[in-house]
């Protein structure tokens, strides 16, 4: 049951009493009055007020013993209501102390109540050096108010006069506080002049005091006659002064969400005194915050996104972001909360009971999502946020920060996990296992756990798997899979982008494996295998050579599976680097396409038709035939190629089958037979989505033009315009920019012209 805080109201009463009337001096007639040293023939004075508080009029009478101690006027007259003043003057006839008494009494008819001071005095020499300092009490302070304002004063001038008529020498401003710093320290003021000292608390002292009231004094010690040595007090008010400050404006963001910490550790330590809790947004901005006051629970508002009052704060359904800073430290470190009640993520007039863990070792793992499938894996056992219980993970609520955007989640052993339809067949992750997971659009999944360490041991099973991915950094595949290799059990590994190292033929050991990601592997037998440990220096990172627009063939969008193609050798050509190869499928869709750089062999992924595109063909079913086509930038046109099978069976489509293929493309210098006819075929898929692939004949050379326009004429899109050879072409569009609807491509040369429709769908 979530604890209930109750605000209580603190009501401050001022009790009065009528016990009796008086007549009240101010500043009070203390025993003793000590009067300033004052110059031989020169007048101090204090000045007082007499104030009738009831039961007047009040006659009162005062009196000096001596006349170098003055009162005036010595007989008045208090008015109920009224105040009268009157001033005690002292005139040193002679150098040195002078003694005197003030006498009298006053009264309101009844009872006269009786006056009796003693006056102090001492008399200087005539002239010299004099000191004055304004203000003579220093209040320095520091404190945030309720709307995270930080107000402070920790600097303060005081000015230093001479109103004598000779230079005042000040030999030494001294204090006795650790944490109060002065400019100077000895300096000379001119007669009539003035001088300003600065006092100050520098920030690295203020750190170091731990809030609270403090007070000290200063001594100036100067040749002045009237004050050897002067004192000054000063006070230092030392509030909280938050590291995890939340500022709102004079309006309140409209929702909150209230925190009840019931207990919180730093590498199994209860936190310390002004220790704080923070909680940030998935964009990095603190929504709301809270000290450790040596009590629990710590309780503190979150609050909500308000664009109305200039707030960042969390939005509904957005996950808390846990932080601890220790204050004697001055560290920060990330928290697994561990949810007691109320719900996990923000909502509005919500209410959260959690407790929460800290270490240095607690991070964040944040794996990229691209659009489509990825294949991915966690390199940190996730906080108990992300467990029902053992043995693992649940699934639900690792990707709850993404659900929107999740299509599928599928595991090595076919279970799944499909949000929008709220059905999970995945009991739990094995830290050991990668996932399959399309999304909607790009997106990071970010994962707070402590690390795995990168040669932790992982269990796999013979055959097909997805393997986990523990180290932190970049390695090559030969690097990451050598134990397994040098075993001889290894007999293939491949990414998400379908690239594949094949260790008994030692092709592709140099593909790059980033953490975060997952790995298809096929393994002989029942094993376990450790990576790398880290102190192995990784690879660097590779530059990315995804610029489609460099490519003859377009390369298809990943799906859900593939197999691989290994291609030792091509001949009937001269390859060229940057030669292509492409796998088509019977329906003309390109399934899988490789560059041929370098010396053989090369590999290619070819990839199925993806369920989850509706109405749009974008890849190979299980068992259509396999046909490849070669461009080398020397023809107008695809080669047809032919190949043989060496090793793998049929050159039909198989999920995660190899495929050895030796090629032919035919004679050097010999063409196709040239079309006969002009002809334009429908494009590929259609209807498409986005991306098309368009093919056209051309029986003899001449000016070109392929586009496609919309059903009222217009041009929307350039496909082909120039001059081209007769022979057979195609090109490939990316459309994502127009709108969905149906278009019709046409192409015209020499005054005749080919159409046919096309369905582009969002």
């Amino acid at each position: 049951m979530i604890t209930k805080i109750l605000s209580g109201i603190t009501t401050l009463l001022f009790l009065g009493s009528a016990a009796w009337a008086q007549l009240v001096f101010e500043p009070q007639l203390a025993r003793d009055i000590a009067f300033p040293d004052t110059p031989v023939g020169q007048t101090s004075e204090i000045r007082y007020t007499a104030t009738s508080r009831g039961n007047g009029p009040w006659n009162v009478r005062l009196n000096t013993n001596i006349q170098q101690f003055v009162v005036n006027p010595n007989q008045f007259v208090v008015q109920n209501g009224q105040a009268v003043a009157f001033t005690l003057r002292f005139t040193p006839q002679q150098q040195g102390v002078v003694n005197g008494l003030l006498s009298g009494s006053y009264d309101n008819g009844n009872n006269p109540a009786r006056v009796s001071c003693n006056l102090t005095g001492r008399g200087v020499q005539a002239g010299g050096a004099r000191i004055a300092v304004d203000p003579d009490t220093l209040d320095l302070y520091i404190y945030t108010d309720e709307l995270g304002t930080i107000w402070q004063s920790t600097e303060i001038a005081v000015t230093v006069s001479n109103p004598g008529n000779a230079d005042l020498n000040v030999q030494s401003i001294a204090d006795n506080a650790d944490w109060l710093v002065c400019d100077q320290n000895a300096f000379a003021v001119h007669a009539g002049q003035s001088a300003d000292v600065v006092f100050s608390v520098p920030q690295g002292a203020m750190d170091a005091l731990a809030p609270d009231f403090y007070e000290a004094t200063v001594t100036i010690t100067s040749n002045a006659g009237n004050a050897q040595r002067l004192t000054i007090p000063v006070m230092f008010d030392r509030a909280f002064v938050p590291h995890y400050l939340v500022v709102i404006g004079d309006q309140e963001p409209a929702t909150n969400h209230a925190i009840l910490v019931d207990a919180a550790a730093i590498d199994g330590e209860e936190l310390d005194e002004w220790d704080e809790i923070g909680v940030f947004t998935p964009r990095g901005d603190l929504a709301g915050a809270g000290p450790y006051e040596l009590d629990w629970p710590v309780a503190f508002i979150v609050w909500g996104d308000d664009p109305e009052v200039d707030f960042a704060g969390l939005r509904q359904n957005e996950s808390f972001d846990f932080r601890i800073w220790d204050a004697s430290a001055s560290s920060e470190y990330l928290a697994i909360a561990n949810f007691i009640d109320g719900p996990t993520h923000f909502s509005a007039d919500g209410v959260s009971e959690v407790t929460l863990t800290a270490s240095p070792e607690i991070v964040d793992q944040v794996i990229a999502l691209r659009q489509g499938w990825n294949l991915i894996s966690l390199n940190v056992v996730p906080g108990a946020r992300y467990f029902a219980g053992d043995p693992g993970p649940e699934i639900v609520p690792l990707f709850e920060d993404v659900r929107d955007k999740v299509v599928v989640v599928k595991d090595d052993r076919g279970l799944f996990y499909v949000p929008s339809r709220g059905f999970n067949g995945i009991p739990y992750l094995r830290f050991d296992r990668g996932l399959q997971v399309r999304v909607s659009q790009a997106c990071d999944l970010i994962v707070r756990g402590t690390p795995i360490p990168d040669d932790a041991e992982l269990a796999l099973s013979a055959g097909w798997g997805i393997v986990g991915y523990y180290p932190k950094r970049v390695m090559t595949m030969a690097e990451a899979f050598e134990d397994l290799t040098r075993r001889g059990l290894l007999r293939l590994v491949k990414d998400e982008d379908g690239r594949f190292y094949l260790p008994d033929m030692g092709f592709g050991g140099n593909n790059p494996v980033r953490p975060g990601r997952g790995y298809v592997v096929n393994i002989t037998e029942n094993c376990t295998f450790r990576y790398p440990a880290n102190q192995i220096a990784g690879m660097n990172e590779p530059e990315s050579t995804d610029d489609d627009s460099t490519f003859h063939y377009r390369r298809p969008t990943p799906t859900s599976d593939n197999m691989s193609i290994l291609i030792t050798q091509v001949d009937g050509v001269q390859v060229r680097n940057n030669a292509e190869i492409a796998c088509v499928t019977p329906d003309g869709y390109i399934a899988g396409a490789s560059r041929l750089n370098g010396a053989p062999p090369w590999g290619m992924a070819v990839w199925a038709d993806d369920a989850y595109t509706e109405n749009i063909v974008d890849g190979f079913r299980d068992g259509e035939q396999l046909r490849f086509i070669y461009y080398d930038g020397r023809h107008q046109w695809d080669l047809e190629v032919s190949f043989d099978v060496l090793e793998g069976g049929n050159a039909v489509y198989r999920t995660n089958n190899l495929l050895v293929l030796g090629m032919h493309v035919g004679v050097e210098g010999e063409s196709p037979a040239l079309p006969t006819e002009l002809a334009l075929k429908p494009p590929f898929p259609n209807p498409f989505n986005a991306t098309a692939r368009f093919e056209f004949e051309l029986p003899q050379a001449g000016q070109a033009r392929l586009s496609l326009v919309d059903l009222n004429g217009r041009e929307q899109m350039s496909i082909a315009s120039g001059w081209f050879e007769a022979g057979a072409f195609s090109r490939t569009v990316d459309a994502s920019a127009l709108p969905a609807g149906v278009y019709l491509a046409v192409l015209e040369t020499g005054g005749r012209r080919v159409v046919q429709r096309a369905v582009l769908l969002k």
